[in-house]
């Protein structure tokens, strides 16, 4: 038999050895590295459905997306939604730059002469 507090002690100090310390260390990061493991796992795992970047033969973006110079509205109904309408606006982009930069920039001053 031990005495109480004679492994309270002995645990204290295994407590703070090095090894110990190193082990807890060790622990932790392998904790983290699940943990990311998870959320990328949890990501990947989300399907977004690709659609049209632009609708009909108008031009305009794709519903619930306004874009103005300085201003980006999207409505949507959750994540996967949200994710779909961002990807179509980034391909928007992708696709016609030009057209792109045209609804996103803002005007130049007009000259005062």
């Amino acid at each position: 038999m031990i005495d109480r507090r004679h492994l309270i002690e002995h645990l204290h100090r295994l407590e703070e050895g090095e090894e110990f310390q190193a082990e807890s260390r060790r622990k932790e990061r392998l904790e983290d590295a699940v943990d990311e493991l998870r959320r990328n796992l949890t990501a990947a795992r989300v399907r977004i459905p690709a659609r049209s970047a632009v609708q009909g033969s108008s031009g305009s973006l794709s519903d619930g997306v306004a874009l103005e110079p300085g201003h980006l509205h999207i409505s949507f109904h959750g994540t996967e939604d949200l994710l779909s309408k961002l990807y179509t606006l980034s391909q928007a982009a992708a696709n016609d730059f030009i057209r792109f930069q045209a609804l996103t920039d803002e005007a130049p001053p007009p000259n005062k002469a």
